[in-house]
């Protein structure tokens, strides 16, 4: 089904990266217009041990974000209704600990503009075709932000 991602070097051994998460905060949004890169790395998210709601736009991706508590999100830097940066805007007024733990995803040349005011906001940036081991990296590090993210989500089961 993915031969041709398979062929573009984009699948690469996914490791354990259950260390130190907890599962329910496993979830990632995954807002991804292109139907096979989107359904690719839900699967690959997936088998790493993610949860993962995915959107092909920016409307539904704020509706499942209105839904549940995330781990982190990947953005696809340009959407067809709104560039990433936007959508990361909107994240950040809804859930400001998302926002810190956002990666943009792109296929588009790094001179854009949009580019160079993620590097500001010091978002981690990944080409497409994906690096895996580089994906797997930077939601890993994210978990070392999770103390936040399991707070809130204890106030919130307590209510």
């Amino acid at each position: 089904m993915h031969d041709d991602l398979q062929c573009s070097g984009m699948i690469s051994p996914v490791q354990d990266l259950s260390r130190g998460l907890r599962p329910q905060s496993r979830r990632v949004l995954l807002v991804e217009d292109e139907p096979t890169i989107r359904e690719y790395l839900s699967e690959l998210l997936t088998h790493g041990g993610y949860a993962v709601d995915a959107a092909p736009d920016s409307l539904d991706a704020l509706l499942h974000l209105m839904r549940g508590e995330y781990h982190c999100a990947i953005l696809d830097l340009l959407l067809p209704d709104v560039n990433g940066l936007f959508l990361h805007h909107q994240i950040r007024r809804v859930d400001g600990e998302l926002a810190r733990r956002t990666v943009f995803i792109t296929g588009s040349e790094e001179s854009l503009p949009v580019h160079a005011r993620a590097r500001e906001l010091r978002i981690p940036i990944l080409p497409k075709p994906i690096p895996t081991s580089r994906l797997f990296e930077v939601l890993e590090a994210f978990g070392d932000r999770l103390p936040a993210l399991a707070a809130r989500m204890g106030r919130r089961q307590a209510r």
